[in-house]
């Protein structure tokens, strides 16, 4: 696999023992969570019966994904400061996600990243807000540049030299 870290160190017990097929699988079912826990990944695999401690595996697990967590994060381009918002936002769930996948995540570790992500989605959607009323406001002076008035004006009638017929006959009695 092709990791920006190297995540097969060669003094883990697991890159020891487990042959490349075998540890290919390791990892993909590491990677997709299936089966959804460290303990149950290491109960299928039965690495207990082939000499790998849990703590062995536990280290090996976190560090193939905290590589392809580095990874991930390299790959994506520098946003444009328009766009930070919105990245923020992503990193801040995708990290919510992560802990709410692990069974040893605290109250206070998840109300953390929810009231986080609460803040950048509240930034992200106030960008949004202006960027729509900027685009409101742009249509109106190019409405008005196109020589079509924003408000309906108003009849002009120009006043007649005769006077109306209520001034010739006078008030009524």
């Amino acid at each position: 696999m092709d990791f920006l870290i190297d995540h097969r160190d060669n003094t883990s017990t697991v890159v020891r023992i487990l042959e490349p097929e075998q540890l290919n699988q390791l990892d993909l079912a590491i990677i997709t969570r299936k089966p959804p826990t460290f303990t149950a990944c290491y109960e299928q695999f039965e690495l207990k019966s082939l000499g790998i401690s849990f703590d062995a595996f536990y280290r090996y697990a976190r560090r193939l994904r905290t590589s392809l967590r580095a990874k991930a994060l390299a790959q994506r381009d520098i946003p444009a400061p328009d766009e930070s918002e919105a990245v923020a936002a992503q990193l801040v769930s995708q990290r919510m996600v992560e802990a709410l996948l692990t069974q040893q995540v605290g109250a206070r570790t998840l109300h953390r990243l929810a009231d986080a992500y609460r803040m950048t989605a509240q930034i992200e959607l106030q960008r949004r807000r202006l960027d729509i009323a900027e685009e409101t406001v742009i249509r109106r002076i190019g409405a008005t540049t196109d020589h079509q008035p924003l408000l309906p004006a108003a009849q002009s009638n120009p006043p007649t030299a005769e006077p109306a017929d209520d001034e010739q006959n006078g008030p009524n009695p």
